[in-house]
């Protein structure tokens, strides 16, 4: 798979929100040094689905991260994780106190669903040596390269940086090329078993389970992963908004905010967002032909009760969805 190499200024002041793995801004320079020569871009290189502003800034969502949540649907997971998970996303892109602008490089496949550029950013200092030339991503070592490639490893983007040190959770998506996702997987891996960032001791709850006695379980006290909080935000919004079309007055509908979490009830709404995913065995391999499954099958739903059955590194997320089929148990070692 051949990535986009685009020479970049990234933009984090207001109006724009950055996070942990993403939400700031990147406006594609006209120029680019290089060999001692400064290039001349004439032309977009973003990939055409990107939703560009009027002052031509891309939004970015950074492939491998998933970053604890600082802000969606209005809402925050648990401080200051948050604020950690951004300030060290940051100053891994090369920021510096003060600052609301930041040269940098991006490697691009394509967009997601709401038109943000998936990325990977180059570490600061990092020198492509053969400047604007396609990139194909590799782990290390080197390979047999399409005509007009040039070979980068994962090692040098902010991305697989952030999962080493254990700043966010690994999350990946089908199209991600296996033999990076297999190595980002071991180093996600080993960076839980480690105990570092969000997997520290007390930290994250996905694995050990936690207990959602109200929305303010997951926005004040437990960190998960940050997939299954936006599912556990979207479900008391779900609920909520079902009430209020029922002509419940909206205060009074929003007292299920403050209600346990049903498991009936979660269940039926993950059933009907059907995120679909398959589950790499304990060596990260999916294998030639890897079942899909939803989020249901890797939770253990009881009462208000939910954990997460199979650590994030082994899930893959499909990014378009599919013909659904009965899977089979999951190891969950």
């Amino acid at each position: 798979m051949s990535y986009a190499v685009i020479p970049v200024t990234y933009y984090i002041g207001k109006p724009y929100r950055p996070d942990g793995d993403g939400g700031l801004r990147a406006l594609q320079r006209s120029t680019y040094s290089f060999g001692g020569k400064t290039i001349q871009i004439e032309e977009s290189l973003w990939h055409d689905a990107v939703k560009l502003n009027k002052k031509g800034h891309a939004p970015n969502r950074a492939e491998l991260d998933d970053a604890v949540e600082s802000h969606i649907f209005g809402l925050s997971q648990p401080a200051p994780h948050p604020q950690i998970a951004t300030e060290t996303f940051l100053k891994a892109i090369g920021f510096r106190a003060g600052e609301t602008t930041h040269p940098g490089i991006v490697l691009t496949r394509g967009t997601g669903p709401y038109g943000r550029a998936i990325s990977f950013f180059m570490k600061p200092g990092i020198e492509l040596k053969h400047g604007l030339k396609a990139a194909a991503l590799e782990p290390l070592g080197s390979r047999v390269l399409l005509p007009g490639q040039q070979l980068v490893h994962v090692q040098d983007t902010v991305n697989h940086e952030l999962v080493d040190i254990g700043a966010v959770y690994a999350m990946f998506y089908e199209l991600l090329p296996e033999p990076v996702r297999i190595f980002v997987a071991q180093v996600a891996q080993r960076a839980r078993l480690k105990g570092l960032g969000v997997w520290a001791p007390g930290v994250d709850q996905s694995m050990t389970g936690a207990a959602i006695l109200s929305l303010s379980s997951v926005t004040d006290d437990h960190v998960i992963m940050p997939k299954l909080f936006r599912r556990v935000a979207a479900y008391y919004k779900w609920l909520v908004k079902k009430e209020i079309l029922r002509g419940v007055p909206r205060a009074e509908a929003e007292r299920l905010l403050t209600e346990p979490l049903s498991a009936e009830r979660f269940t039926k709404f993950l059933r009907q967002k059907r995120d679909k995913l398959m589950v790499a065995g304990e060596d990260f391999a999916l294998g030639p032909k890897p079942r899909l499954y939803t989020l249901l099958d890797v939770l253990e739903i009881r009462d208000a009760f939910i954990k997460l059955l199979v650590p994030p590194e082994r899930l893959v997320y499909l990014e378009t969805g599919g013909p659904s089929r009965r899977p089979p148990a999951i190891d969950r070692g």
